[in-house]
């Protein structure tokens, strides 16, 4: 029974190469669909130079910069069943239809429907005249599997499915990398964390609702906020993203994951990053957050060390840097000009929330209890490392900012962070226990994650009770978001009005002198 031994090798090579090929080529099909030739050609050049340079340089700098290739060595049936397993979960994501879907998947479809039957960039005419604006980059493949599909949008959904699965398959292989899981159990361990990771939310629940004296299920959608009077708190768990919002997680998970591992690479910060800003605006925030601070760690240890600061300087101000920020970083910011900068209604706007004792007392619950208490049990492995600082900073300031009706802010800014705090709680659990008290401190933290897997597991048990393998039980009631590009439409939300859409075209320098030209028709879906 040899076979069963049997073991199989992913170097980290290959897993840099394929993340980055996943990560960029929706953006290549952006480029060349969506813009000009002349704008599309030299950015796609660019770009491609920058990808080369990082490439050319990890391989050739790993045995100096890596005290060792870590590498996945599983026994090959048990990752074989992982990766199964994983396929199971992710069917019972909704993104083919087939299982039961959330109530942000009538967007979802719609996006996709319009990606499929409308020339590209799309525009709409039904109401204002307006161009679809949107976090697009996770949509652009399965959409044009559509198309080539003759405009079958079934086929985009199987696409869907099996384009989002080869993601979160390279999320789970870097974890893998990233917390040197090369056992079976440990595996094991790391696909239950993939799925299941979140905050203790039960416990902040309960002790909001007991001191307020209000119900425990007074305000809608308990698996995933913390809400009283019109506070929004949310830090999704993994499965919360995936179920709801996979366009704005599986690349930026992959993202900072790469980051995580290159940090030091500073002069490709941008080849890392910069490609959020077409799968997840506010998720790319975060992520960019993350790399000012530890650049400027970075310097400030050079500055204790009394070594040249001009060294890290020249790295953050490399040639691919600012080449990829003036080809690529131009052109996603042209595109998302219409939309960010345009007059929104006061309930989407950005604000400052701590204003009142019961935001105050509601925001030190919601962070004690989602990462600070994590944060506190692995102080002791991490108090000298920058990037657990970092991480933990930007978590404690996120939810003192709102941004959209349900705070958007909040809910997708804190992806990177929480996906690198989730790495280090692995690596700390994977750690040898010393002493008593490291001891104590395990066994807090493993319950906290076990409170904190209780909502996803409740809410995994609900899809599967609910799924009818008979038939699609896709959310599909929009069909098309045509019909709120409309500004004066009275009996939409905001968030369908304004989302979405550019406005004003006739000002819009995207469409003025980069988007491609279209023969869309007024009114029609091609």
């Amino acid at each position: 029974m040899k076979i069963f031994k049997k073991k199989f090798e992913v170097d980290e090579d290959f897993l840099l190469v394929t993340s980055l090929l996943y990560i960029y080529i929706p953006i290549v099909i952006f480029l060349f669909l969506w813009t000009k030739i002349y704008i599309a050609a030299p950015v796609v050049v660019a770009v491609t130079f920058c990808l080369y340079a990082m490439i050319s340089e990890v391989r050739k700098n790993r045995e100096n910069v890596f005290t060792g290739e870590v590498i996945i060595r599983p026994n090959v049936w048990i990752f074989i069943l992982l990766s199964l397993v994983i396929l199971v979960f992710c069917y019972y994501m909704g993104w083919s239809g087939d299982a039961p879907q959330t109530s942000d998947w009538p967007k979802h479809n719609a996006v996709l429907r319009d990606l499929i039957n409308y020339d590209w960039p799309v525009y709409y005419y039904l109401g204002n005249r307006s161009m679809l604006t949107y976090y697009i980059g996770q949509y652009i493949i399965p959409a044009f599997a559509g198309k080539m599909a003759g405009g079958s949008f079934e086929v985009a959904q199987y696409v869907m499915l099996f384009w989002n699965y080869i993601g979160i398959m390279l999320t789970f292989c870097w974890i893998i990398v990233l917390t040197r899981a090369v056992s079976s159990k440990r595996q094991i361990a790391c696909t239950f964390m993939l799925f299941f990771f979140g905050g203790a939310l039960p416990v902040a629940q309960i002790i909001v609702t007991s001191w307020f004296e209000v119900g425990f299920f007074h305000e809608f959608d308990y698996f995933r906020f913390l809400n009283y009077d019109s506070i929004y708190l949310q830090y999704r768990s993994n499965i919360t993203d995936m179920r709801w919002v996979f366009q704005q997680c599986i690349v930026p998970w992959l993202s900072i994951l790469l980051f995580y591992r290159y940090k030091n690479y500073r002069k490709h910060y941008m080849v890392m990053l910069l490609p959020n800003m077409l799968y997840a605006t506010l998720a790319f925030i975060g992520s960019a957050f993350m790399a000012i601070f530890e650049a400027i760690s970075s310097i400030v240890k050079r500055i204790k060390e009394k070594l040249k600061v001009s060294v890290i300087i020249k790295e953050i101000f490399s040639i691919q840097n600012i080449l990829m920020f003036l080809t690529f970083g131009s052109v996603m910011i042209l595109y998302f000009w219409g939309n960010v900068f345009s007059e929104k209604p006061d309930n989407m706007s950005f604000e400052f929330q701590l204003t009142s004792i019961e935001f105050l007392f509601t925001y030190v619950v919601f962070a004690l209890c989602m990462f600070g208490l994590h944060g506190i049990c692995i102080y002791r492995k991490y108090k000298a490392n920058a990037t657990y600082y970092i991480v933990m900073g930007i978590l404690t300031v996120i939810p003192l900012f709102k941004m959209g009706f349900w705070n958007d802010w909040c809910m997708s800014l804190s992806i990177p962070p929480l996906m690198v705090l989730m790495i280090m709680i692995i690596r700390y659990l994977f750690d040898e226990v010393h002493n008593a008290a490291e001891g104590f401190r395990r066994g807090i933290l493993v319950a906290l994650l076990a409170i904190g897997a209780l909502y996803p597991i409740m809410e995994t048990t609900q899809i599967i009770k609910a799924d009818d393998f008979q038939e699609k039980q896709e959310c599909d009631w929009y069909y098309s978001l045509s019909q709120f590009a409309n500004r004066d439409r009275e009996d939409a939300n905001d968030d369908l009005k304004y989302n979405y859409y550019s406005y004003d075209l006739e000002n819009n320098i995207f469409v003025n002198y980069i988007a491609r030209e279209s023969d869309e028709k007024a009114g029609t879906i091609r």
